[in-house]
């Protein structure tokens, strides 16, 4: 009983340092917030614009968000190759492209892992061929039809990765910029 009254008869001395722990944590909270706003969602990525899948990919050049592709072929790219490599083995872009939508997706390079890119630059990686190989594209297919129309530099089966962020508000790596 003693014991009991002793924590209620300290409450009210408690109140000022729970007061400043609240203010303290959403300060920093608030800082913490406009100093790494973004940064997490910095990776290094396999392409260095998102792909974007459309059906109708011709007609949506005008809106598309990074490079568009559809699984039937074109002049430039061999758009089938981009399809396979990227979508056909991706269980949501399959579905939705296959229902008529868009998908959109700009792939992390395995290779790095979780690192986050900015001050960390992206290595040469060797990702898309072992991405290519396990679907049956030849490395010499993936560059003549993928990587060179796209300027992709490859030296080898080493190609520059980018950093790029899916957060369109991202100043220097948002989907628009990079």
């Amino acid at each position: 009983r003693n014991l009991f009254n002793t924590i209620l008869k300290s409450l009210p001395g408690l109140r000022d340092v729970v007061f400043m722990a609240l203010f303290l944590m959403v300060t920093f909270g608030i800082l913490g917030l406009h100093l790494f706003g973004g940064v997490m969602h910095r990776h290094c990525r396999l392409t260095p614009q998102p792909i974007h899948f459309s059906p109708d990919a011709r007609s949506v050049s005008a809106t598309c968000k990074g490079w568009c592709f559809d699984d039937t072929g074109s002049n430039e790219f061999q758009t089938t190759l981009v399809f396979d490599l990227f979508c056909r083995n991706h269980p949501k872009c399959n579905a939705t492209y296959a229902a008529g939508g868009d998908y959109l997706l700009w792939p992390i390079d395995p290779a790095q892992g979780d690192r986050f890119c900015h001050e960390y630059k992206c290595a040469s990686s060797d990702s898309i061929f072992l991405l290519a190989e396990e679907g049956g594209i030849t490395a010499s297919d993936l560059s003549t039809q993928l990587l060179i129309p796209l300027n992709i530099t490859a030296d080898g089966s080493q190609y520059e990765t980018a950093c790029g962020s899916n957060l369109a508000r991202d100043a220097f790596y948002s989907p628009g910029i990079a």
